[in-house]
C-alpha cells in the first residue's frame, strides 16, 4: 500500500514516509462532513429558549424573581449571552467578575467583557493557562483582554481552575451565573451545542454570596474560607462529601429510606469509592452513571451489591455532573464540575452548587429518572468490564436524550 501510494503520488525516497502517532485532538472530527445517507444523520432537535425570559423587560429582572436553570444544548446558550451583552452597557451594572477554560474560536463571552471594560465598567477575567489542547489561544485572549483595560488574573501553578462561574454586581443586587461543569464547558459557544451541561442562573445571596468568595479565594488560592451551600475544591469538597454519604448511611441506621445517585464522567477517587462500597454493605441504594472512567466495581457480594453502574452514549456527549443525597426524603442535590478523581477534588478549584429552588431540583431530579429509564443507548457497567446493552425485555423503548428534549419541550411550551 506504501508503495503504491508513493508511486501514485510522486513522493520519493528522500521524503518522509514514516507514519505519525494517533490523532489526539478528536474534537477535529466534529467538523468533517457526513459522506453517509442522510437516514444515518440525527435528526435536528432545535434549541429551546426558556419561556421565563419572555414575560421579563430584561434578563436580569427574570433572574431576580426566580432562578433558571439551563440545561444544555437542550436550551440555547444564546440567553446566557443576552444577559452578558446587557451587562456590558446596563448602566445599573458596576462589575463583571468572570473565569474561563475554554472559549469559542471568536467568543461573544470575551467580546461582551471587552465591551463591558470599554463602558466603563469592572471587569476582572480569570483565565485558565493550562486548558489542554487551548494554551496558546488563552494566552492570546488574555493580552486581548489586558488591552481593553480587563483585570485579568492568572491561576496560581499546580492549582488548575476548572469550573466556570460569573458574577454580576448591580446596584440593587447581584447576578450569579453557576456553568459548574468541568472543560470544555458551557461558557463555550460551540460545545454548548455538543456537550449536556447545567447553568444556574441566581439572584439568591445565600449563593452569590459565596460566589464571591470563589472570586476572593482564586485570587488568594491559601486565604481559609468557609462554604455552606457550595462545595469548592480543594477548599471543602472532600470533607463534605464524607459528610453527605455519612449521613445516608446514618438514616439506613436509624430505618429511614436512604440513597445516593451520581451522574460523573469519570469516578476513580479511591477514597471516595471505599466511602460508596461502605455505604452499600451499609444498605445505601446507589445508582451511578458513569460516562468514562469507573474504577469502583459493582455487584461484589457484601460490598457494592447495593451499587448499580450504567453508561450512555448517544448524539450528545453526556457532560454534566449531578450529586443527588437522599436526605431522608429531603433531597440534596447538587450541580458540579468535578468529577470524582483526586485531581479533581483535592488539586483543582471546582465548584459544586446546591440547588435550593424546589421546582429547579424537581426538575434535576426528572431529567435524571429519565436517563435511568434508558433502554436504547444504555449500557451496563458491570464487573467483567462486558459493557453490554441493558436489556429492554418488554419494557417500551426509552431513548433517554430525545425523552428529556420532548420533556423540556413541554416545560417550555406548555401550550403546544
Amino acid at each position: 500500500m506504501v508503495d503504491m501510494l508513493m508511486e501514485k503520488l510522486g513522493i520519493s525516497s528522500y521524503n518522509s514516509i514514516i507514519p505519525g502517532g494517533r490523532y489526539h485532538n478528536f474534537k477535529d472530527f466534529i467538523s468533517f462532513p457526513n459522506v453517509g445517507h442522510p437516514n444515518l444523520e440525527n435528526k435536528a432537535l432545535p434549541r429551546l429558549r426558556h419561556t421565563r425570559f419572555s414575560h421579563f423587560r430584561n434578563e436580569f429582572d427574570a433572574i431576580r424573581e426566580r432562578d433558571v436553570l439551563l440545561y444544555y444544548p437542550y436550551h440555547t446558550f444564546e440567553h446566557v449571552l443576552e444577559l452578558l451583552r446587557q451587562a456590558s452597557f446596563d448602566p445599573s451594572v458596576l462589575s463583571i467578575k468572570i473565569n474561563i477554560y475554554r472559549v469559542a474560536k471568536d467568543s461573544l463571552v470575551i467580546n461582551a467583557m471587552i465591551h463591558a471594560a470599554h463602558n466603563g465598567k469592572k471587569v476582572t477575567v480569570v483565565v485558565e493557562l493550562q486548558a489542554r489542547f487551548d494554551e496558546e489561544a488563552n494566552i492570546q485572549w488574555a493580552k486581548r483582554l489586558t488591552e481593553a483595560g480587563v483585570h485579568v488574573i492568572f491561576s496560581v501553578p499546580g492549582l488548575k481552575i476548572h469550573a466556570k462561574l460569573f458574577l454580576i454586581s448591580r446596584r440593587e443586587g447581584k447576578i450569579s451565573c453557576i456553568t459548574p461543569t468541568s472543560a470544555p464547558a458551557t461558557l463555550n459557544e460551540k460545545t454548548a451545542r455538543l456537550y449536556t451541561d447545567y447553568s444556574l442562573l441566581t439572584a439568591d445571596e445565600r449563593i452569590t454570596n459565596e460566589v464571591r468568595s470563589v472570586f476572593k479565594f482564586i485570587e488568594n488560592p491559601y486565604r481559609l474560607v468557609s462554604f455552606k451551600y457550595l462545595l469548592v475544591s480543594p477548599q471543602n469538597s472532600h470533607a463534605q462529601l464524607h459528610k453527605l454519604i455519612y449521613g445516608e448511611i446514618a438514616n439506613v441506621q436509624n430505618n429511614l429510606p436512604a440513597a445516593i445517585t451520581l451522574k460523573v464522567n469519570n469516578l476513580v477517587d479511591k477514597d471516595l469509592a471505599e466511602k460508596l462500597y461502605e455505604a452499600s454493605a451499609a444498605g445505601v441504594k446507589i445508582n451511578l452513571l458513569v460516562r468514562g472512567m469507573c474504577s469502583l466495581i459493582p455487584s461484589l457480594p457484601g460490598i457494592s451489591e447495593n451499587i448499580q453502574v450504567i453508561s450512555i452514549l448517544d448524539r450528545y456527549l453526556e457532560h454534566d455532573r449531578v450529586y443527588v443525597f437522599h436526605n431522608g426524603g429531603d433531597s440534596k442535590v447538587y450541580i458540579s464540575s468535578a468529577d470524582w478523581m483526586t485531581r479533581n477534588i483535592d488539586y483543582r478549584i471546582e465548584v459544586a452548587a446546591e440547588i435550593l429552588n424546589p421546582a429547579l431540583k424537581k426538575q434535576i431530579l426528572d431529567t435524571l429518572d429519565l436517563l435511568f429509564s434508558d433502554t436504547v443507548k444504555t449500557r451496563i457497567v458491570d464487573k467483567e468490564l462486558s459493557n453490554r446493552y441493558v436489556a429492554r425485555g418488554n419494557r417500551r423503548k426509552v431513548r433517554a436524550q430525545t425523552t428529556i428534549y420532548e420533556y423540556l419541550k413541554a416545560l417550555e411550551q406548555p401550550d403546544e
